[in-house]
């Protein structure tokens, strides 16, 4: 597995074996600066400028999980990142899970209560150590069934907010990060997460099953339909 790392404003490529333990299979990726990315998938990477290096592989214990998928890693320093996914049990079980690496070591979230709860995304709040956590709902089969929006504190406390369908399009949720702050569709609305408050922005009407939401703030929000 090759990883590629671009300068856009000098050009300068860099082009690294990603060698490790695992074969990876990325998910996701994290940059806080040219000398600092992330990346995820059965494992995590770290580019520091010159190299990728593999840094952190889960602990895989079958009889919880066997194999653990790394979805999103996300972060607001080099002390405060975290990462999300989940591990399989078997073919029709699986525990959602979540890090954090300190800027010293990484280390996994004692919330067991994530049973066929898939995260797919974290975003950080920039409260502290809070985040708001996108999952899939897969509770029947291997096909996700709804869509879930959890507030989580950091510690030990993970707080529905949202929930809806996954197929369904009238009846979704999301998290969208724009510009550094966040934004919570649910209910066919789109609220202002703001210090732990959901401050009701945009009414959604729907015209077809497509929707694309960006935008440089919350006074300048493009939607696509």
């Amino acid at each position: 597995m090759k990883l590629k790392y671009k300068n856009q404003k000098t050009g300068r490529k860099m082009v690294g074996e990603a060698a490790g333990s695992w074969d990876l299979y990325p998910h996701c990726i994290f940059g806080l600066s040219r000398n600092d990315f992330y990346t995820g998938g059965n494992g995590i990477y770290h580019f520091s400028g010159s190299s990728w290096k593999e840094i952190f592989v889960p602990k895989v214990d079958s009889l919880i999980y066997r194999d653990v998928v790394i979805t999103d890693i996300r972060g607001t320093s080099p002390d405060n990142i975290w990462a999300v996914g989940y591990g399989l049990r078997d073919e029709n079980t699986s525990y959602g899970v979540i890090y954090h690496y300190n800027g010293k070591d990484w280390k996994q979230s004692t919330i067991l209560k994530m049973k066929n709860i898939n995260p797919l995304r974290i975003y950080p709040t920039g409260e502290g150590t809070k985040c708001l956590i996108f999952a899939v709902d897969d509770k029947y089969d291997t096909f996700p069934d709804g869509t879930k929006v959890f507030e989580y504190d950091g510690n030990s406390t993970l707080k529905e907010i949202a929930s809806g369908s996954f197929w369904e399009r009238e009846n979704q949720t999301r998290i969208y990060a724009i510009n550094g702050k966040l934004f919570v569709e649910m209910n066919n609305i789109i609220y202002e997460y703001y210090y732990g408050q959901y401050r009701k922005l945009i009414p959604i009407q729907r015209l077809n099953n497509g929707l694309i939401i960006g935008g440089r703030s919350k006074s300048d929000i493009g939607i696509c339909q």
